[in-house]
């Protein structure tokens, strides 16, 4: 997975987790299979679902390569460098699935892609005097799959035991090299932890695994463990990854991220559980 990095203030910072609150669960946007645009802004994590006090960077957009990408925003219209797509193109290898179907995990367009749309990233709010680059955030990618049978191959895909192998093989190394490059800039040193299986509190009809895997950045100006997370779910003809960030400093509230992604998976089901 490639994961989106931005300058805030002197820190880098990546994507996501997430919190409670919002308005109850109902029926999700009627939004037509023809109409992807509108499934997939119904289903990406939106404002409803975070606590009154989160902020958005208000960046959500549609990312389909040469399709309606728009560049200037920081998680979609990303195309691979070429280095980095030659690591794309082994992980899809590595996990037998298309490189058109991993977009929603490498945070990057990929060739022949189907739409895929990005949210805005959700921050929680901190004291007067907190850093906001320490503080938890959340953020997803939604697809909109040709088929029921092309979600059901890929969270097949998504949930074999050879997945986190697949990840540290074939995208680490990428990943290291560019989130280094960045960790030399402010004089730090980067080190990435073994990735593993976490639990996903699940819905009925909603496919459901998770990863999580640590990074630990020491610097004179920003330093400590962030955990990054990927929530993979699917149901009906839709992909969703939900991509959680919470540093060491300031860790996320389990009972909190368990509702939420139970919230987002009730809206998968309520939309995808029967097309």
């Amino acid at each position: 997975m490639r994961i989106v990095t931005w300058v805030g203030g002197a820190a880098a910072v990546v994507m996501l987790w997430i919190s409670l609150a919002g308005p109850a669960l109902g029926t999700t946007a009627a939004a037509s299979p023809t109409n992807p645009l509108a499934v997939a802004k119904s289903l990406a994590i939106s404002a409803g679902d975070v606590p009154s006090g989160w902020t958005s960077d208000d960046q959500a957009g549609q990312c389909i390569a040469g399709a309606g990408s728009d560049p200037s925003k920081p998680y979609c219209g990303n195309t691979p460098l070429p280095s980095e797509q030659a690591a794309d193109d082994h992980f899809a290898k590595c996990l037998g699935v298309p490189v058109s179907h991993i977009s929603m995990l490498t945070g990057a367009d990929e060739p022949g892609e189907p739409f895929s749309y990005a949210s805005s990233t959700y921050t929680a709010p901190g004291g007067p005097k907190a850093n906001p680059d320490y503080l938890p955030q959340v953020g997803s990618f939604v697809t909109v799959e040709p088929s029921r049978a092309a979600q059901v191959a890929d969270l097949r895909a998504f949930s074999t035991t050879s997945f986190p192998r697949c990840f540290e093989i074939e995208e680490h190394g990428p990943l290291e090299a560019v989130i280094a490059d960045f960790a030399a800039l402010i004089h730090g040193k980067l080190s990435f932890g073994t990735v593993h299986d976490i639990a996903v509190a699940s819905r009925p009809g909603v496919s459901a695994v998770g990863y999580a895997f640590p990074m630990t950045l020491s610097s004179p100006k920003l330093s400590g463990t962030i955990t990054y997370s990927l929530v993979i779910l699917g149901a009906g003809h839709i992909e969703s990854v939900i991509h959680l960030q919470s540093w060491s400093s300031t860790p996320f509230p389990p009972k909190v991220a368990v509702a939420v992604t139970l919230r987002i998976e009730g809206k998968l089901g309520a939309f995808g559980g029967g097309s």
